[in-house]
């Protein structure tokens, strides 16, 4: 019923996580037909629910390099009170960590902030009322990871005795070796001056470059590439860069030299 995922609740706390539909405040799952969710199919979560989902033991022997995980999710909890945050464990569950920071420099979008008071005080967590409407991608490097032999993750719940709302939702979960930055060249095309007196009337060919964006990081707002007139550039000096401000559709821009 869990999916691989197990749940559990935090001393005499409510456990309310479940795989299934979201609450109705979220809408439809944005894959499929369910969730992960924290909290019923309609209404609000029970109060005082520190309870928590946990995936099954992944293995990163031989991983290449740190591995990311990225899901995408709405919440709807109580503003400096209520939220959920991500943990994880390498010795079978004796202690855990907390993934991140709010504002982290190795991930996006990873939290929106920390409860300023009891009982998860200081706890960066995706919280508050904001983010029921539009799934949040979040995105985060589990540095460390690469060569740990069974590693456990946990999505925590954590709220206090009173004003409670719909929860959280969380869909397309999944860990791989995805880069930071990875921008492609995927072709280059020439369009020809049609004009056969173009030299002379100084009519330009147009040489223009599609370029896709295949790692987790937003589409940057400046890329530079380099070309080479006779033959293909050994490397990023050996030629003339021009740099462009990709008008982005999706993944792909293209960028017309000049």
């Amino acid at each position: 019923a869990g999916h691989g995922w197990t749940f559990g609740q935090v001393g005499g706390g409510v456990q309310e996580w479940r795989v299934g539909t979201p609450n109705t405040t979220f809408g439809a799952a944005l894959s499929g037909a369910n969730v992960l969710a924290w909290g019923p199919t309609s209404g609000t979560y029970q109060p005082s629910a520190t309870c928590w989902a946990m995936s099954p033991p992944y293995s990163f022997v031989g991983a290449p390099y740190d591995p990311v995980v990225i899901f995408d999710i709405k919440f709807q909890t109580e503003d400096s009170w209520d939220g959920v945050y991500f943990q994880y464990t390498t010795n079978g569950g004796t202690t855990w960590t907390t993934l991140g920071t709010f504002g982290d420099p190795n991930g996006s979008n990873w939290y929106n902030g920390s409860p300023a008071y009891s009982p998860c005080l200081g706890i960066p967590m995706f919280i508050g009322t904001p983010g029921a409407t539009t799934w949040r991608h979040a995105v985060r490097t589990l540095t460390g990871m690469a060569g740990q032999p069974c590693v456990q993750f946990r999505f925590m719940a954590c709220c206090d005795g009173s004003v409670n709302y719909a929860g959280a939702a969380i869909d397309d979960f999944r860990i791989g070796y995805y880069p930071q930055k990875d921008i492609a060249l995927t072709s280059i095309n020439v369009g020809y001056a049609t004009n056969r007196w173009a030299f002379v009337k100084q009519q330009s060919h147009t040489v223009s470059a599609v370029i896709q964006n295949n790692a987790w990081e937003s589409n940057p707002t400046s890329v530079t590439l380099v070309y080479k007139v006779g033959s293909a550039p050994a490397n990023a000096a050996d030629g003339v860069a021009q740099t462009f401000t990709p008008a982005w559709a999706g993944s792909t821009a293209t960028c017309i030299f000049t």
